[in-house]
């Protein structure tokens, strides 16, 4: 069975409409950040996230990871400045990652955070960057956190406060499906 794309209408969305939307797939048991070493384009890092989740599933739910149910999740890319250089902006993007329970998941709280962020230090290690240096800092690169209330949906599209720059399509993710290459 072939990953579709997310199905959200293109188009600008409001702050509280995307809480809304990123709360209706609660509750969530993690809360991941993804942050790349450098400044990152939207389109490579989506392309990367892509990659996480599937070797993610790989790495998880074991070689037959197609047919097993797959671990579940909402992924928001958010824009990082990485530096200013006088009137020049750099611009990246990092990820922040609102991950549901599943079977696999100790239920110990501790355990399954570093199981998870385990896995996670594994399948990005070695992915590469485009100007050829490692994709994610070794140790903070990756960060798993338990989700403790409602709000953290709010937090990772806090962006779209911004109004007119947040388009939901190039911006939420579910992470058992992401957009195809």
């Amino acid at each position: 069975m072939k990953e579709k794309t997310v199905t959200y209408s293109r188009g600008r969305v409001t702050y509280e409409e995307a809480t809304a939307i990123v709360a209706q797939y609660a509750p969530f048991r993690f809360f991941v950040t993804l942050t790349f070493r450098k400044p990152t384009s939207k389109r490579e890092g989506t392309a990367c996230l892509k990659a996480i989740v599937k070797r993610l599933h790989r790495t998880i739910l074991g070689s037959r990871w197609r047919q097993r149910v797959r671990i579940e999740g909402v992924a928001s890319l958010e824009t990082t400045v990485y530096r200013r250089q006088g009137s020049k902006i750099v611009q990246g993007c990092h990820f922040h990652l609102l991950v549901k329970d599943h079977p696999v998941f100790a239920e110990d709280e501790v355990a399954a955070r570093r199981a998870l962020k385990k896995a996670l230090m594994k399948v990005t290690r070695g992915m590469k960057h485009s100007s050829v240096t490692e994709l994610f800092h070794k140790k903070s690169g990756v960060r798993v956190d338990p989700v403790r209330d409602a709000a953290i949906c709010g937090y990772i599209v806090k962006e779209a406060r911004n109004g007119d720059a947040w388009d939901i399509s190039e911006r939420l993710f579910l992470i058992e499906r992401l957009p195809e290459d």
